[in-house]
């Protein structure tokens, strides 16, 4: 039986259908010869046996009434009447004579027929001429007696042996029609036999064919169909039976198990990586969670440092502006200085003038000590200045004054320089403060954007894992 589950499905459907054709043909065929055999026995019986018992019975007949005709033109009284009644006998003859005929034409179909139908023929001659030569002729010459004792005697005794042969004849033709009959019935017979076989067996064919092609092809489909539908409603663990077959169902199912262990593998792999993702979904969440708690912090750290450092910068701008005030005094204090050359009264005088500025400068200088080391160095010049002006007053002399007036110019100025560069600096570090505080809310902004790409991620991740879930493998 292994061989059959290895023909293709297209050689089974083949062999299948092909036993009926064949079947179908054999009935078609005995039908054919049975139907044709019937015709030819019925055409047999209505051409040849029917026909000769039938011609046989008009000869007797005709043959009869030729006789009858002899006597009543015996017994006519004129001539004209005997005419008349004799013309009828030679039709009767006529006739006779084409039955016969016909019936020699059958006769040598059937052989069996001919012997007699020549014996009739030859007596039914005889008994014809001695009808036309002997009898005809004494009636019409008024030989009554002579012509009632050829009637009587010898035509009589051809008579009778013609009418035992019509009897033969008929009862050839009846049996052979019977025999036809019954070898039609016969034939009959045997076709329904044959039919009744073909159909047995065709029944028992098609059933054993359907049988077996469910066997081998429908209850595999049936099982695959079931699996597929427990595949489809996620049940991945079962199994398909190993049977080795080289058909489309074997191929199939071969397939088909394949696909299922594909499938489970990477139903498997993809459950793993779910359950990674999901971890690494939460892990993620906490840590984005963190960051951004963080970036917050930041954020705020960031604010308050840009705040102090534009306190500073505007601190610092008031400083710069005061060191170009004390600078701009000291370049008149130079000038001075210069023309206290010519004048020591003038140079009192204007170094008393210089002290009342230094004193508003030292005020001033005092106020920007706690925001820059270098404004003590201003303090310090000025101090210096007050003890020459103690000196000038101990009357020491105008270069010395002037020198140091000279120094704390050149002082002044590099303080106001050393001013603008801490301006400058300033303004630097508010111009970068205010990037990392731009900086710091894009990285809020961000991080709340990741902490809700991996929430999303997080819920994918268990969406995901739930329906992966719904698979046992």
């Amino acid at each position: 039986m292994k061989w059959f589950l290895n023909l293709s499905t297209r050689i089974k459907l083949f062999l299948g259908f092909g036993i009926m054709v064949i079947l179908l043909a054999v009935v078609i065929t005995v039908s054919y010869q049975s139907i044709t055999s019937i015709q030819a026995s019925q055409k047999k019986i209505f051409e040849e046996d029917l026909s000769i018992s039938a011609s046989m019975k008009d000869i007797r007949y005709y043959n009869a009434n030729i006789r009858a005709i002899s006597l009543d033109a015996i017994v006519a009284s004129s001539l004209e009447s005997k005419k008349s009644i004799l013309e009828k006998g030679n039709r009767y003859e006529k006739m006779n004579d084409s039955l016969v005929q016909k019936l020699l034409e059958l006769g040598k179909k059937t052989p069996e027929f001919l012997p007699k139908l020549q014996e009739f023929n030859s007596i039914r001659t005889v008994f014809k001429e001695t009808r036309n030569k002997e009898v005809i002729p004494r009636i019409f010459a008024g030989k009554i007696d002579e012509a009632k004792k050829i009637i009587t005697g010898i035509q009589m005794e051809r008579n009778k042996k013609i009418e035992t042969i019509i009897d033969e004849l008929t009862n050839i033709a009846e049996r052979n029609a019977e025999t036809t009959v019954l070898q039609a019935g016969l034939q009959i017979n045997r076709a329904v036999f044959i039919f009744s076989t073909i159909a047995l067996a065709a029944l028992l064919l098609s059933s054993a064919m359907v049988i077996l092609l469910g066997r081998t092809i429908a209850n595999p489909l049936k099982e695959i169909s079931g699996i597929s539908e427990r595949v489809a409603s996620g049940d991945l663990s079962m199994k398909i039976g190993s049977d080795i077959r080289r058909d489309e169902v074997g191929s199939l199912t071969k397939n088909f198990d394949k696909m299922i262990n594909n499938l489970r593998n990477v139903t498997k792999e993809i459950l793993k990586s779910v359950n990674i993702l999901t971890t690494s979904a939460s892990e993620i969440l906490a840590t984005t969670t963190q960051v951004a708690s963080s970036a917050t912090e930041t954020a705020s750290s960031v604010s308050e440092t840009t705040t102090t450092v534009e306190e500073v910068k505007q601190t610092a701008q008031v400083a710069t502006q005061k060191a170009k005030y004390v600078s701009e005094s000291s370049q008149k204090a130079v000038q001075v200085s210069q023309v206290g050359k010519k004048s020591v009264e003038e140079t009192i005088n204007m170094m008393n003038k210089i002290r009342e500025q230094m004193e508003s400068v030292a005020e001033s200088i005092v106020k920007l000590s706690e925001q820059s080391q270098s404004i003590g160095e201003i303090i310090s010049t000025v101090n210096d200045l007050a003890g020459v002006k103690q000196t000038l007053e101990a009357g020491e002399s105008i270069r010395i004054l002037t020198d140091s007036i000279s120094e704390a110019a050149q002082a002044a100025t590099q303080i106001a320089a050393s001013s603008q560069q801490q301006s400058v600096g300033m303004d630097q570090v508010a111009q970068a403060m205010e990037n990392i505080k731009q900086a710091s809310t894009q990285n809020v902004s961000g991080t709340r954007q990741a902490e809700s790409a991996a929430k999303n991620l997080h819920d994918l991740g268990s969406k995901l894992k739930g329906l992966v879930e719904q698979y046992r493998v």
